[in-house]
């Protein structure tokens, strides 16, 4: 899958509604979320990835309560151009979750997102440690900003 390619049959980014970011890990998810007009970004949660069918039905239920109307699922790409042995596992999750959504769903690059999430946490005064919902949301804060240009 290319960067910006969309797992569903969708040809375009809807222009407004709330946008959910996942930072996929094999052990866990980082979640965040956009208000509708996508001016505020939020951390959402850090889910357990280990339990398939359990992971699923927490993401549906966040689709729902927060009348999500586009998922952006981070896609992991090596600064030397080298494959990611994890973009097979993210295409596969991301094919299952199309599976019971019928919201488009878009890869984007998340180079870097971790890296930039554990300085936050360091510049906020705490130690690393989970970051998966910072690292969401600032995939979620780059795909804004790059939508707009």
């Amino acid at each position: 899958m290319l960067l910006g390619e969309f797992i569903k049959n969708a040809t375009e980014i809807p222009e407004e509604g709330s946008i959910l970011a996942i930072d996929w890990g094999t052990v866990r998810l980082g979640l965040a979320f956009s208000d509708a007009r996508r001016k505020i970004v939020i951390p959402l949660s850090i889910i357990n990835n280990e339990e398939e069918k359990n992971t699923m039905d927490e993401i549906m239920k966040i689709i729902e309560e927060k009348d999500i109307k586009l998922v952006l699922i981070g896609m992991p790409h090596r600064t030397d151009g080298k494959s990611n042995k994890n973009i097979f596992r993210i295409e596969d999750f991301a094919a299952r979750l199309s599976i019971r959504t019928e919201i488009p769903i878009l890869f984007y690059n998340e180079m870097f997102t971790s890296k930039i999430a554990e300085n936050r946490l360091i510049e906020a005064g705490k130690k690393t440690g989970k970051k998966d919902d910072i690292s969401a949301s600032i995939l979620l804060e780059g795909f804004i900003i790059a939508s707009k240009e």
